[in-house]
């Protein structure tokens, strides 16, 4: 079971027994407190509720703030219905994880196995870079790739597997075209970075943005289809497609003027990366 799934596990378990003692309860009931301190059902719930969307929030890369989830729980019927909601949702967000989908026929058959996972709080590389040194710990260096959701964390991955003299024999994925991780990826400590191009998201958001003051209907804008969203939700979207960058095709980011060849070439020995020639 991975860090992701155990937490899914005990807020959905702490939702279904909630669930089944709310069932019947009346009014008086669910705003009664054993004692002045606890709180009543009503307020468990709506706790709950913020619980869920926490959950939701930080799983995908952002950081909650405790105490901004408003919710309306004096209305009884729209706090239970917004509790049946935010379960469903966190359940399902925690059970659609796209990396988790194309490798999990692997993991299955056991030619992938899981040494370790976690959440990394606020994408901090620093934190990256510790909780990776106690992974290699436990599996006594035999990690074999690392798999990381953005580039700040995979340069604490690098700088952790650089400490055991593994950085460069241990494949490392990264998003998002960071200068310092285009650079990891000529020198041969990151293998992949996923780029997406910011210009072309500002263009078509812009270009969107443009469309909806004139028409207010968003299936209207060009382009767009529907996505279902880790939460559940059917959402209208314009998709665009991402471009894996690795040794062979960093003449592509230079070329698009995003980095420059000083940057990406810098500390790579000459000839063993074309584009830094």
């Amino acid at each position: 079971m991975t860090t992701t799934d155990l937490l899914k596990d005990q807020l959905d378990d702490a939702g279904y027994q909630l669930a089944k003692v709310l069932e019947g309860m009346s009014e008086e009931a669910l705003d009664k407190k054993l004692t002045p301190e606890s709180m009543s059902p009503r307020e468990q719930v709506a706790h709950l509720c913020e619980a869920y969307e926490a959950f939701r929030v930080n799983s995908a890369g952002g950081k909650y703030e405790w105490g901004s989830y408003k919710l309306d729980s004096a209305d009884t019927a729209k706090l239970l219905k917004e509790f049946a909601s935010q379960r469903e949702g966190v359940v399902s967000q925690a059970t659609n994880n796209p990396t988790d989908k194309i490798i999990k026929d692997a993991v299955s058959s056991g030619d992938i196995k899981i040494v370790g996972e976690t959440y990394t709080d606020n994408w901090d590389p620093a934190k990256a870079q510790t909780e990776t040194e106690q992974f290699l710990t436990s599996a006594n260096n035999d990690v074999q790739a690392v798999l990381s959701e953005n580039d700040g964390m995979a340069g604490g991955v690098v700088a952790a597997l650089t400490a055991q003299g593994l950085a460069g024999k241990v494949p490392v994925s990264g998003q998002d075209g960071d200068k310092a991780a285009l650079n990891r990826v000529a020198l041969g400590t990151q293998t992949v970075d996923v780029w997406k191009d910011a210009r072309e998201l500002g263009k078509s958001a812009g270009e969107s943005a443009v469309q909806l003051c004139k028409d207010k209907d968003i299936k209207k804008v060009t382009g767009t289809a529907d996505f279902a969203s880790p939460g559940g939700n059917t959402l209208s979207t314009i998709l665009l497609k991402p471009q894996p960058i690795t040794k062979d095709n960093l003449n592509v980011v230079i070329d698009a003027g995003w980095t420059t060849k000083d940057n990406v070439c810098k500390g790579v020995a000459a000839g063993s990366v074309a584009a830094c020639g």
